[in-house]
Protein backbone atom coordinates (compact mmCIF):
# COMPACT_ATOMS: atom_id res chain seq x y z
CA UNK A 1 0.00 0.00 0.00
CA UNK A 2 1.66 3.37 -1.15
CA UNK A 3 2.24 5.51 1.83
CA UNK A 4 0.53 8.43 2.73
CA UNK A 5 2.00 11.71 2.05
CA UNK A 6 1.62 14.82 5.46
CA UNK A 7 -0.23 17.69 4.04
CA UNK A 8 1.90 20.29 5.13
CA UNK A 9 -1.15 22.68 4.63
CA UNK A 10 -2.69 20.31 7.73
CA UNK A 11 -0.02 20.98 10.01
CA UNK A 12 -0.13 25.18 9.30
CA UNK A 13 -3.74 25.03 10.45
CA UNK A 14 -3.43 23.16 13.01
CA UNK A 15 -0.74 25.54 14.36
CA UNK A 16 -2.61 28.75 13.85
CA UNK A 17 -5.39 27.24 15.64
CA UNK A 18 -3.44 26.43 18.18
CA UNK A 19 -1.91 29.94 18.91
CA UNK A 20 -5.07 31.23 18.42
CA UNK A 21 -6.82 29.66 21.47
CA UNK A 22 -3.25 30.24 23.79
CA UNK A 23 -4.15 33.70 22.58
CA UNK A 24 -7.71 33.50 23.52
CA UNK A 25 -6.99 31.97 26.93
CA UNK A 26 -3.66 34.95 27.54
CA UNK A 27 -6.66 37.68 26.99
CA UNK A 28 -8.83 36.47 29.37
CA UNK A 29 -5.94 35.70 32.12
CA UNK A 30 -5.11 39.35 31.68
CA UNK A 31 -8.65 41.15 31.66
CA UNK A 32 -10.18 39.06 34.20
CA UNK A 33 -9.09 40.52 37.78
CA UNK A 34 -11.00 39.28 41.29
CA UNK A 35 -13.62 42.16 41.79
CA UNK A 36 -12.34 44.80 44.74
CA UNK A 37 -14.79 45.36 47.52
CA UNK A 38 -15.55 48.78 48.28
CA UNK A 39 -14.52 50.76 51.59
CA UNK A 40 -17.00 53.45 53.13
CA UNK A 41 -16.01 56.41 54.60
CA UNK A 42 -18.31 57.95 57.19
CA UNK A 43 -18.68 61.64 58.62
CA UNK A 44 -19.26 61.43 62.25
CA UNK A 45 -21.17 65.02 63.11
CA UNK A 46 -21.32 63.71 66.78
CA UNK A 47 -17.28 63.76 67.55
CA UNK A 48 -16.15 65.69 64.61
CA UNK A 49 -14.33 61.94 62.98
CA UNK A 50 -14.17 60.24 59.76
CA UNK A 51 -14.70 56.57 59.66
CA UNK A 52 -13.05 53.89 57.59
CA UNK A 53 -15.87 51.07 57.35
CA UNK A 54 -14.26 47.82 55.43
CA UNK A 55 -16.23 45.22 53.21
CA UNK A 56 -16.62 43.51 56.76
CA UNK A 57 -18.51 46.72 58.63
CA UNK A 58 -15.82 46.63 60.43
CA UNK A 59 -15.14 50.60 62.20
CA UNK A 60 -12.00 52.37 62.58
CA UNK A 61 -11.22 56.13 63.22
CA UNK A 62 -8.68 58.07 60.14
CA UNK A 63 -9.36 61.55 60.78
CA UNK A 64 -9.99 64.08 63.84
CA UNK A 65 -11.07 67.59 64.52
CA UNK A 66 -13.62 67.85 61.67
CA UNK A 67 -16.18 70.21 63.56
CA UNK A 68 -19.56 69.91 61.91
CA UNK A 69 -18.98 67.17 59.74
CA UNK A 70 -21.27 66.32 57.56
CA UNK A 71 -21.42 65.09 53.47
CA UNK A 72 -19.02 63.56 51.98
CA UNK A 73 -16.89 62.84 48.36
CA UNK A 74 -13.64 61.79 46.85
CA UNK A 75 -12.06 63.87 44.43
CA UNK A 76 -9.86 62.77 41.81
CA UNK A 77 -6.83 62.76 43.48
CA UNK A 78 -8.12 60.51 46.48
CA UNK A 79 -8.82 63.02 49.09
CA UNK A 80 -12.05 63.16 50.37
CA UNK A 81 -14.02 66.70 50.95
CA UNK A 82 -16.48 66.71 54.00
CA UNK A 83 -18.38 69.85 55.32
CA UNK A 84 -18.48 71.73 58.41
CA UNK A 85 -21.76 72.06 59.08
CA UNK A 86 -21.38 74.86 61.77
CA UNK A 87 -18.49 77.22 60.55
CA UNK A 88 -19.31 76.71 56.94
CA UNK A 89 -15.75 75.42 55.92
CA UNK A 90 -14.89 72.64 53.63
CA UNK A 91 -12.41 70.29 54.63
CA UNK A 92 -9.91 68.48 52.62
CA UNK A 93 -8.68 65.06 53.98
CA UNK A 94 -5.80 63.24 52.39
CA UNK A 95 -5.02 59.79 51.75
CA UNK A 96 -2.85 59.61 54.70
CA UNK A 97 -5.47 61.37 57.06
CA UNK A 98 -4.18 65.01 56.95
CA UNK A 99 -6.50 67.92 57.14
CA UNK A 100 -7.07 71.19 55.68
CA UNK A 101 -9.24 74.06 55.36
CA UNK A 102 -10.03 74.70 51.63
CA UNK A 103 -12.92 77.14 51.86
CA UNK A 104 -14.72 79.21 54.63
CA UNK A 105 -17.33 81.08 52.89
CA UNK A 106 -19.71 78.51 52.49
CA UNK A 107 -23.44 79.18 54.65
CA UNK A 108 -24.21 76.61 57.08
CA UNK A 109 -23.72 73.82 54.20
CA UNK A 110 -25.43 70.29 54.03
CA UNK A 111 -24.59 68.43 51.20
CA UNK A 112 -22.02 68.36 48.14
CA UNK A 113 -21.23 66.88 44.83
CA UNK A 114 -18.87 66.98 42.37
CA UNK A 115 -20.02 67.81 38.37
CA UNK A 116 -18.46 66.28 35.19
CA UNK A 117 -15.89 69.35 35.24
CA UNK A 118 -14.36 68.39 38.73
CA UNK A 119 -16.30 71.66 40.47
CA UNK A 120 -17.41 71.03 43.84
CA UNK A 121 -21.37 71.95 44.16
CA UNK A 122 -22.53 72.63 48.06
CA UNK A 123 -26.21 72.85 48.92
CA UNK A 124 -26.04 75.45 51.85
CA UNK A 125 -29.48 76.16 54.29
CA UNK A 126 -29.96 79.58 53.01
CA UNK A 127 -31.16 78.32 50.28
CA UNK A 128 -28.24 78.41 47.78
CA UNK A 129 -25.79 76.43 45.40
CA UNK A 130 -22.18 77.54 45.82
CA UNK A 131 -19.69 76.28 42.52
CA UNK A 132 -15.94 76.01 43.96
CA UNK A 133 -14.09 75.18 41.09
CA UNK A 134 -10.42 73.86 40.62
CA UNK A 135 -7.80 75.70 42.77
CA UNK A 136 -9.96 78.00 43.94
CA UNK A 137 -10.55 78.45 47.60
CA UNK A 138 -14.15 80.76 46.73
CA UNK A 139 -17.43 79.81 46.55
CA UNK A 140 -19.11 81.60 44.22
CA UNK A 141 -23.14 81.29 44.17
CA UNK A 142 -24.95 79.79 40.78
CA UNK A 143 -28.34 79.56 42.19
CA UNK A 144 -30.35 80.60 45.42
CA UNK A 145 -34.11 80.54 46.04
CA UNK A 146 -34.66 76.47 47.02
CA UNK A 147 -36.21 75.74 49.99
CA UNK A 148 -33.77 74.42 52.93
CA UNK A 149 -31.90 72.54 50.61
CA UNK A 150 -30.44 68.82 52.18
CA UNK A 151 -29.13 66.85 49.55
CA UNK A 152 -27.41 67.49 45.78
CA UNK A 153 -26.84 65.03 43.04
CA UNK A 154 -25.66 65.62 39.93
CA UNK A 155 -26.64 63.65 36.44
CA UNK A 156 -24.34 62.83 33.51
CA UNK A 157 -25.66 65.99 31.91
CA UNK A 158 -24.49 68.16 34.78
CA UNK A 159 -27.83 68.85 36.17
CA UNK A 160 -28.14 69.33 39.52
CA UNK A 161 -31.18 67.81 41.72
CA UNK A 162 -31.66 69.39 45.30
CA UNK A 163 -33.82 68.04 47.67
CA UNK A 164 -36.00 70.60 49.40
CA UNK A 165 -36.50 69.26 52.81
CA UNK A 166 -38.93 72.45 53.02
CA UNK A 167 -42.04 72.09 50.66
CA UNK A 168 -40.97 68.62 49.91
CA UNK A 169 -39.55 68.48 46.45
CA UNK A 170 -36.95 67.55 44.31
CA UNK A 171 -35.60 70.75 42.20
CA UNK A 172 -34.02 70.40 39.04
CA UNK A 173 -31.13 72.62 38.17
CA UNK A 174 -29.64 73.70 35.23
CA UNK A 175 -25.67 73.11 35.22
CA UNK A 176 -24.82 76.97 35.31
CA UNK A 177 -27.59 77.33 38.12
CA UNK A 178 -29.43 80.08 35.66
CA UNK A 179 -32.83 77.92 35.87
CA UNK A 180 -34.86 75.83 38.32
CA UNK A 181 -37.80 73.74 37.95
CA UNK A 182 -39.62 71.35 39.82
CA UNK A 183 -38.85 67.42 38.99
CA UNK A 184 -40.67 66.00 41.78
CA UNK A 185 -43.37 66.61 44.77
CA UNK A 186 -44.74 64.73 47.41
CA UNK A 187 -41.52 63.88 49.62
CA UNK A 188 -41.77 63.47 53.16
CA UNK A 189 -39.08 66.09 54.32
CA UNK A 190 -36.74 64.65 51.94
CA UNK A 191 -32.85 64.61 52.44
CA UNK A 192 -29.95 63.39 50.55
CA UNK A 193 -30.47 61.98 47.36
CA UNK A 194 -28.11 59.58 44.68
CA UNK A 195 -28.67 58.35 41.46
CA UNK A 196 -28.91 54.37 41.56
CA UNK A 197 -27.26 52.47 38.45
CA UNK A 198 -30.54 52.29 36.83
CA UNK A 199 -30.88 56.11 36.45
CA UNK A 200 -33.76 56.68 39.14
CA UNK A 201 -33.20 58.97 41.44
CA UNK A 202 -33.25 57.67 44.74
CA UNK A 203 -34.19 59.55 48.16
CA UNK A 204 -34.22 59.34 52.05
CA UNK A 205 -37.42 60.66 53.32
CA UNK A 206 -36.42 61.49 57.24
CA UNK A 207 -40.62 62.29 57.80
CA UNK A 208 -41.66 58.63 57.41
CA UNK A 209 -38.26 57.19 57.32
CA UNK A 210 -38.18 55.92 54.15
CA UNK A 211 -36.37 55.76 50.76
CA UNK A 212 -37.97 56.26 47.74
CA UNK A 213 -37.13 56.13 44.10
CA UNK A 214 -38.42 58.58 41.32
CA UNK A 215 -38.30 57.65 37.98
CA UNK A 216 -36.98 60.28 35.20
CA UNK A 217 -40.27 61.22 34.45
CA UNK A 218 -41.00 62.27 37.92
CA UNK A 219 -43.00 59.80 39.16
CA UNK A 220 -42.46 58.51 42.60
CA UNK A 221 -42.45 55.04 43.92
CA UNK A 222 -41.71 53.35 47.63
CA UNK A 223 -38.17 51.11 47.59
CA UNK A 224 -37.76 50.74 51.36
CA UNK A 225 -39.06 51.14 54.74
CA UNK A 226 -38.06 51.67 58.86
CA UNK A 227 -34.55 53.12 57.57
CA UNK A 228 -34.53 55.03 60.89
CA UNK A 229 -33.38 58.45 60.61
CA UNK A 230 -31.72 58.69 56.80
CA UNK A 231 -29.18 60.96 56.83
CA UNK A 232 -27.25 59.93 53.94
CA UNK A 233 -27.96 57.14 50.69
CA UNK A 234 -25.28 55.91 48.67
CA UNK A 235 -24.51 53.29 46.21
CA UNK A 236 -21.56 50.93 46.28
CA UNK A 237 -19.85 50.25 42.70
CA UNK A 238 -22.14 46.41 42.47
CA UNK A 239 -25.15 48.64 43.06
CA UNK A 240 -25.80 48.05 46.04
CA UNK A 241 -27.88 50.81 48.45
CA UNK A 242 -26.16 51.76 51.51
CA UNK A 243 -28.33 53.98 54.38
CA UNK A 244 -26.97 56.16 56.73
CA UNK A 245 -28.95 56.09 60.26
CA UNK A 246 -27.64 59.20 62.02
CA UNK A 247 -30.37 58.39 64.91
CA UNK A 248 -29.16 55.15 65.87
CA UNK A 249 -25.16 55.68 64.33
CA UNK A 250 -25.53 52.82 61.93
CA UNK A 251 -25.49 51.82 58.19
CA UNK A 252 -28.09 49.97 56.33
CA UNK A 253 -27.97 47.79 53.20
CA UNK A 254 -30.85 47.53 51.19
CA UNK A 255 -31.97 44.71 48.99
CA UNK A 256 -32.40 45.84 45.10
CA UNK A 257 -35.63 43.31 44.62
CA UNK A 258 -37.40 43.49 48.52
CA UNK A 259 -35.96 46.35 49.65
CA UNK A 260 -35.20 44.53 53.03
CA UNK A 261 -33.21 46.03 55.20
CA UNK A 262 -29.72 44.97 56.58
CA UNK A 263 -27.60 46.16 59.24
CA UNK A 264 -23.83 46.56 58.34
CA UNK A 265 -22.05 48.63 60.42
CA UNK A 266 -22.84 50.27 63.66
CA UNK A 267 -21.15 52.40 66.60
CA UNK A 268 -20.67 55.32 64.45
CA UNK A 269 -21.34 58.98 66.07
CA UNK A 270 -24.40 60.73 64.52
CA UNK A 271 -23.12 60.43 60.99
CA UNK A 272 -24.21 62.40 58.46
CA UNK A 273 -22.26 62.01 55.37
CA UNK A 274 -20.76 58.83 53.73
CA UNK A 275 -18.86 58.05 50.60
CA UNK A 276 -17.31 55.74 48.93
CA UNK A 277 -13.42 54.83 47.52
CA UNK A 278 -15.00 53.55 44.17
CA UNK A 279 -13.78 55.02 40.64
CA UNK A 280 -17.46 55.97 40.10
CA UNK A 281 -17.35 58.17 43.50
CA UNK A 282 -13.75 59.74 42.02
CA UNK A 283 -14.18 63.36 40.37
CA UNK A 284 -11.18 64.99 38.47
CA UNK A 285 -10.21 68.80 40.17
CA UNK A 286 -8.60 69.95 37.23
CA UNK A 287 -8.59 67.19 34.76
CA UNK A 288 -7.82 63.19 34.21
CA UNK A 289 -4.59 62.56 33.33
CA UNK A 290 -3.78 62.02 30.36
CA UNK A 291 -4.21 59.24 28.57
CA UNK A 292 -0.98 56.62 28.09
CA UNK A 293 0.81 56.99 24.27
CA UNK A 294 -0.67 54.78 21.58
CA UNK A 295 1.69 51.54 21.40
CA UNK A 296 4.26 51.60 18.62
CA UNK A 297 3.72 49.99 15.19
CA UNK A 298 3.66 46.14 15.12
CA UNK A 299 3.84 46.20 18.75
CA UNK A 300 0.75 44.03 20.33
CA UNK A 301 -0.46 42.40 16.77
CA UNK A 302 -0.31 38.48 17.15
CA UNK A 303 -1.44 37.23 13.97
CA UNK A 304 -0.64 33.39 14.41
CA UNK A 305 1.24 31.24 16.72
CA UNK A 306 3.34 27.88 15.71
CA UNK A 307 2.69 25.55 19.18
CA UNK A 308 3.29 27.70 21.56
CA UNK A 309 4.53 25.94 25.07
CA UNK A 310 5.44 28.50 27.34
CA UNK A 311 4.72 32.39 28.53
CA UNK A 312 7.03 34.68 30.23
CA UNK A 313 6.82 38.58 31.11
CA UNK A 314 10.17 40.11 30.99
CA UNK A 315 10.71 44.01 30.66
CA UNK A 316 7.01 44.98 30.33
CA UNK A 317 6.80 42.39 27.15
CA UNK A 318 5.03 39.27 27.43
CA UNK A 319 7.47 36.57 25.36
CA UNK A 320 6.01 33.46 24.14
CA UNK A 321 8.27 30.27 24.13
CA UNK A 322 7.24 27.95 21.10
CA UNK A 323 7.55 23.91 21.12
CA UNK A 324 9.88 22.46 18.62
CA UNK A 325 8.68 22.17 14.34
CA UNK A 326 7.30 18.71 14.45
CA UNK A 327 9.90 16.05 12.56
CA UNK A 328 8.96 15.96 8.51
Amino acid sequence: MPRMQKNPNWRRRGQLLSGLAWLACLIIALTITPARADTLYVANNGDGTMSKVDDKGVVSVVADNLNGACGAAFDYNGNINILDLDRGRLYRVSKTGNTTVSAQNLARPEDLAFNSHGDLLVVNSDGSIRRLQANDNYASVIATGLDAPHGIAVDKNDFMYVSNYGNGTIAKVTPDGGKITTFATGLNYPATLAFGPDGDLYVANTGDRSIVKIAPDGKLSPFAKDVGTPAQVAFDSHGVLYVLDSTNGTVLTVDNQTGATKLFAQGLARPYGMTFDHPLNKHAPIAPPEPPPPPKPGWGLIIALAAPSGLLLLGGILWLTMGKKDAE
